[in-house]
């Protein structure tokens, strides 16, 4: 997809503070996913690339290689209340 790069929070020149939480929102059923998109009254540069299924599975595989510094939401046919819930949850901010 492009330049592999490792993460580095900190380096003898800076040090960046490493986020508390970050989400992944995905959406796992592409009809919904598609539905979405042409919902939109217009589609941006990046939704017109994102929406070809060869760039999409690359770029989808290429965040894989970070699952280990996000926590993925299900942002599918779910109300926004939910997702929102969900991330409270898992940022204990929610019972």
């Amino acid at each position: 997809m492009g330049l592999s790069v490792e993460l580095q929070y900190t380096t003898p020149i800076f040090q960046i503070l490493r986020p508390t939480f970050t989400f992944f929102l995905n959406i796992e059923d592409e009809l919904v996913r598609q539905r979405r998109l042409s919902n939109r009254e217009r589609l941006t540069v990046g939704d017109v690339l994102v929406n070809q299924s060869a760039y999409r599975s690359a770029l989808l595989q290429a965040y894989e290689t970070y699952a280990s510094e996000y926590m993925v939401i299900d942002n599918g046919d779910r109300d926004i209340e939910l997702v929102i819930h969900e991330i409270r949850t898992r940022m204990s901010l929610d019972a």
